[in-house]
């Protein structure tokens, strides 16, 4: 492709009996992995904090330094690593595995603890147990985060330290992903007390269309962009969990989307096959948009259609219900010119 198409916006408009009652505006942008962009929807340039959607580069620093060789993880395990999980057993299992092969147990995790999702919510008031770290959605990567200094023997008490060279290589690996100089990353606090980066929404793009085409990622990250990409293919269940649109997405496009979302309403998507990257920011942090809006993008292009794969033709323009379930309205999202 040697064009690239411009739209003023993306939006998403909640419909209720044929009337648009909401409007979510978005920033959009697809890059081909040697850095042209395919498609824009707003200023691309637009810095913001892509929150979890920068799982799986993070993961790069721990992968690429060989944690996964060194501890003998299995492929689940470094999946988890990019998850942004909902407290599921198999979930909570893979990170106290990942940390008792570390030699650490969940007292070294700094992430603090919230109830999961909620049917593993219930499991635990049935046994009276209150939720740990483990539960927590960042624990996956914050077990990743520990692997790398022990794997490097950083001290672990102080991994969430942004000067510690674990957070300034996830610096120096996130500049280098996107193409964005690594003076101008932003550097913030997450919900999960780590470190969290802020950079432009297609230099997100960029950084995840390298992700799935790793002969385009620096000689340093390659493998380990190989071994990520493949991990989040083959364990889509530990990205999100049961019923959530990035487990369900990767699994139903057995890999064609390595999509992570992030809070306040980010998307990003390795699309492997076409060497391009997708990111996609809802200005209005409204969630609901996201899916949408990405889905649109990608139709645009000629990636994906609302037929194919059925089992997730439901994303594309979610319902709304009541609270009797009733179908009362839709999320429809579409592109402006």
């Amino acid at each position: 492709m040697s064009t690239e198409t411009h739209y003023t916006s993306a939006i998403a408009e909640t419909v209720r009996s044929g009337f648009v009652e909401s409007v979510h505006s978005a920033v959009a942008c697809i890059r081909l992995a040697d850095g042209r962009h395919v498609l824009t929807a707003g200023d691309a340039e637009r810095f913001t904090f892509p929150r979890s959607s920068l799982k799986p580069l993070q993961a790069l620093a721990p992968v690429s330094a060989g944690v996964v060789e060194a501890f003998g993880l299995t492929p689940a395990e470094a999946a988890i690593f990019c998850g942004s999980h909902r407290g599921e057993s198999f979930h909570v299992d893979a990170v106290r595995s990942i940390l008792g092969k570390i030699g650490l147990d969940e007292s070294a995790l700094q992430c603090g603890a919230h109830w999961p999702c909620e049917a593993a919510s219930e499991e635990l008031r049935s046994r009276g147990e209150k939720p740990t770290a483990l539960h927590n959605n960042c624990s996956g990567k914050h077990a990743g985060m520990l692997a790398y200094c022990v794997k490097a023997g950083l001290p672990v008490t102080s991994y969430l330290d942004p000067a510690q060279a674990n957070q300034q290589l996830n610096i120096d690996n996130i500049a280098a992903m996107s193409s964005t100089c690594r003076d101008d990353i932003l550097v913030g606090i997450d919900g999960c007390a780590a470190p969290t980066f802020g950079l432009p929404v297609d230099g997100m793009a960029l950084a995840f269309a390298r992700l799935g085409a790793a002969e385009y990622a620096p000689d340093r990250l390659r493998a380990a962009c190989q071994m990520i990409t493949a991990a989040m293919t083959a364990h889509p269940e530990m990205i999100a969990g049961t019923g959530q649109s990035c487990t369900r997405l990767i699994a139903a496009t057995e890999g064609a989307l390595v999509i992570k979302d992030g809070a306040e309403a980010f998307f990003a998507a390795a699309i492997p096959d076409e060497d391009m990257g997708i990111a996609v920011k809802v200005l209005d942090g409204g969630h609901r948009a996201v899916v949408p809006i990405a889905l649109r993008c990608l139709e645009t292009i000629g990636v994906v259609s609302p037929d194919d794969p059925l089992e997730v033709g439901d994303l594309w323009s979610p319902a709304l219900t009541n609270c009797r379930g009733d179908i009362v309205g839709q999320i429809r999202a579409r592109l402006i010119e």
